[in-house]
């Protein structure tokens, strides 16, 4: 058999309600010479049933035991032969001819990176991405201009790694893998580790991924899965543990700050969309504001960030500096009320 030019990942864990569909996506791609593989995570629904539904030769089945999305992802690297490496969400879709994109763009890269399309109030929104299309950044380059950005804020573009190949050869040899004990930014340091490793990476101007909002999804329930103590151990992360880094420890500790403080902007603004009851979301705003890590972050930001945050941040990070739970309440209040309301243009404005 050929050796396939890209192996599709695709981690799995109760998944029945959305595997289907994404399977269909990817298995229609324009591109032939795929394998998919579904690494089943010891799905307790009928997950494995759908799977074995589907007669389809590119694709293969692994089961294993729970361990978490990382190790899932790292069984399905274990086991591709494709030339160049990618993973899709079990609850996600691609257009057809995303993954013949990116590999017409593989020639000489570690990295190829698509634009990310992600669902916003029922509509497909493309964010700003720190990377100029079709420009081919060496190492060198992407240190000098934007790893500091990549630590600062969060940007899906470069932090997903659903929206990428990485060349198989280039993985193996730098033994680069997911961290199975990281419960949260696992992407982001996977991808650490890519970019301070890789020699040739390019953005094509393509956006191709659906990255669809399921209200299952452990990442938009933040109050019922220790969100805020997720993104504490985050931040307490050694960079420079995971990576070869040139910056200082003061320039490391406002990337984290920075970026906790993102994190906590989005999670309160989330806040007001979330089905939680109204006592549950004032004890998360309780909490967040009275958290000492939070407080220390908020007075230690990147200029960067100072720079380039939004309104809403800019008033969510004066009232942490100067504990105004309650402003911070009566926000999130008229946030839901708007939500309610269906003033979408409104929060949109605000965020």
């Amino acid at each position: 058999m050929m050796t396939p030019k890209i192996s599709i990942i695709v981690p799995v864990y109760n998944g029945a309600a959305y595997i289907e569909r994404t399977l269909e996506s990817i298995l229609k791609q324009s591109l032939t010479a795929i394998e998919v593989i579904v690494v089943d995570d010891g799905s307790t629904d009928h997950t494995l049933s759908i799977l074995a539904a589907i007669k389809n030769p590119k694709l293969r089945v692994l089961s294993k035991q729970n361990g978490g999305v990382s190790s899932a992802r790292n069984a399905g690297m274990k086991a591709a032969k494709g030339m160049y490496i990618g993973f899709v969400d079990a609850d996600d879709v691609v257009k057809d001819n995303l993954f013949e994109q990116l590999y017409q763009a593989s020639a000489d890269m570690d990295v190829v990176v698509s634009r990310l399309l992600i669902e916003k109030d029922g509509t497909f929104v493309q964010k700003d991405s720190f990377l100029e299309s079709n420009r081919i950044y060496s190492q060198e380059a992407f240190r000098q201009e934007v790893l500091a950005r990549y630590l600062t804020i969060e940007n899906l573009d470069l932090l997903s790694v659903v929206n990428k190949i990485y060349r198989s050869s280039f993985l193996r040899d730098n033994a680069i893998l997911f961290d199975e004990t990281l419960a949260l930014e696992e992407d982001g340091m996977f991808n650490l580790k890519v970019y301070t490793n890789m020699q040739a990476l390019i953005q094509i101007d393509c956006a191709g991924y659906y990255y669809l909002a399921n209200e299952t999804s452990v990442t938009r329930d933040f109050i019922g899965h220790n969100s805020l103590d997720k993104l504490k151990q985050k931040f307490n992360l050694d960079y420079k543990e995971i990576a070869d880094l040139d910056f200082s420890e003061e320039q490391l500790l406002s990337f984290k700050s920075s970026r906790l403080i993102y994190s906590i902007c989005f999670l309160l603004f989330s806040l007001s969309k979330a089905k939680s009851s109204w006592t549950e979301k004032k004890a998360f705003i309780t909490r967040v504001m009275e958290d000492s890590l939070v407080s220390f972050a908020v007075r230690h930001l990147d200029d960067y960030y100072v720079q380039n945050r939004s309104k809403f941040e800019q008033i969510i990070a004066w009232c942490i500096l100067k504990n105004k739970v309650m402003i911070v309440k009566g926000i999130i209040c008229l946030l839901a009320i708007a939500h309610r309301l269906k003033l979408l243009q409104l929060i949109k404005k605000i965020n």
